[in-house]
């Protein structure tokens, strides 16, 4: 029974292992994005003497901007869903001078 247990904790971490891996590989961009801002940081604090707020603010600000970006980029390649219109503006069709007149 001991062992049963132990192979099924050992399976389990080796899956959360192989999922956490995954996320970081799968978008390369977003890790080197994210450890830059995290490195840059650290280096604001520890090698230039920035006050620890200055650090946090610029982490948040850093990290809340590459989140942005990294969404941003996504969204602009995944196909548009059938049921949700993104440009609503580029199926318009101009208006012609007569039923604008009306």
């Amino acid at each position: 029974m001991r062992r049963l247990s132990s192979l099924i904790i050992t399976s389990l971490l080796k899956a959360i292992a192989v999922e956490l891996f995954g996320m970081f590989v799968a978008d390369a961009w977003l890790t080197l994005a994210l450890l830059a801002v995290v490195g840059g940081a650290a280096a604001a604090i520890g090698y230039l003497s920035a006050p620890p707020l200055a650090g946090g603010a610029a982490l948040t600000a850093g990290t809340l901007a590459v989140l942005l970006i990294s969404v941003r980029s996504a969204a602009a390649k995944s196909p548009d869903d059938p049921g949700r219109q993104s440009r609503p503006w580029k199926s318009m069709k101009p208006r012609s001078a007569a039923s604008a007149s009306r």
